[in-house]
């Protein structure tokens, strides 16, 4: 019997689009499995997550002009650790990511914004171009 032809195979990023899909439902099924192995991996990969931070720290200091208020920075971490004890996790964000394709932002007082987790993890490394 012939080999069944399907067609030409699927464009790369469609196929990714699906295989993120398929382990997003996997994980919203089996969520004691899905932190189970996320954590497996994380113990097995240390260097990768100190690799990441130590990344992600020399862009901060890179990005940190000197004319910064320290001080002010200060205070808006401080902020999102008293929100973070009311019970609800809130993260420094900034309004124009230090990491971006297009722009750069600065490690500043006036690029630092206080946002719950949930929305500076969806928002990402976006930028916001309604504010303007």
């Amino acid at each position: 019997m012939p080999p069944k032809f399907y067609g030409p195979p699927l464009p790369p990023e469609i196929q990714k689009q699906r295989r993120d899909a398929s382990r997003k439902k996997w994980a919203e099924a089996n969520p004691e499995a899905d932190a189970a192995a996320k954590k497996r991996w994380a113990d097995a990969n240390k260097h990768v997550g100190i690799e990441t931070v130590r990344r992600r720290q020399a862009k901060k200091r890179n990005a940190t002009p000197l004319w910064a208020d320290v001080q002010a920075m200060q205070e808006i971490y401080r902020k999102a650790r008293e929100l973070s004890a009311s019970g609800v996790p809130h993260e420094v964000d900034h309004i124009i990511p230090i990491t971006h394709p297009l722009v750069c932002g600065l490690h500043c007082e006036a690029n630092l914004q206080v946002l719950p987790m949930s929305a500076n993890r969806r928002k990402s490394n976006k930028i916001d171009v309604s504010a303007e």
